[in-house]
């Protein structure tokens, strides 16, 4: 089995090594720090298994994970984050990802996840399956970020983590109109006015 793990801090991704080859002895594993060395792994080579983080330099986790499964649809993810699983497993989940698992699950748990995921198997916390129900019952979840539409999420995102308009623009490679609308549409959907409302909305919520 050929497994990828992708993460911007080394010591994560061979802590992660580790748990692969407790598991896959005669697994080969590459890493990959930043979106760049990513692609590069995927052009070059067939993996059966990706570990991925959310927060990776210089990109969008989202639109990674799209071009990850352009550049390959058979390729199994697993997202390792420490981003809270509420907010943001079951975008990635309908996004592509096979499963999505919090870095500060203990070692079995993590195990299970790759484990599950590397036999094509979805793989989703009891929370996680708990808001999956709640949504096809309701069309809607307790997440307040969960009503905002794929771009609209990004870019409230990378309003949270400081990024300028300027800044979200070269990142999403769009123009200033089209960012200030989603901009709007974020603020209207969560009925809030200003950036520091939206801050306290993503404390409230475990995202920062």
């Amino acid at each position: 089995m050929k497994v990828l793990i992708a993460d911007d801090h080394k010591v994560v991704r061979l802590g992660l090594a580790l748990i692969v080859k407790e598991e896959f002895p005669s697994a080969e594993i590459s890493q990959a720090g930043n979106a760049s060395e990513v692609y590069q792994h995927l052009r070059a080579h067939q993996f059966d298994l990706m570990l991925m983080d959310l927060k990776m330099p210089e990109t969008d986790s989202l639109m990674m994970l799209e071009q990850i499964l352009i550049i390959d649809p058979s390729l199994k993810v697993l997202i390792i984050s420490l981003n809270p699983e509420r907010i943001f497993a079951l975008r990635y989940l309908k996004s592509g990802a096979y499963g999505y698992v919090q870095k500060s699950e203990d070692d079995a748990t993590i195990k299970k996840a790759i484990i599950k995921v590397s036999e094509g198997k979805k793989y989703m916390s009891e929370e996680v399956v708990e808001l999956m129900t709640e949504y096809l019952r309701n069309g809607n979840t307790s997440n307040p970020f969960g009503q905002l539409a794929k771009r609209e999420f990004d870019v409230a995102m990378h309003l949270i983590n400081g990024l300028t308009p300027g800044e979200i623009c070269q990142l999403m490679d769009l123009q200033p109109p089209t960012v200030s609308t989603y901009k709007n549409r974020v603020f209207e959907k969560l009925n809030i006015k200003t950036i520091h409302e939206l801050m306290e909305m993503a404390k409230q919520n475990s995202i920062i």
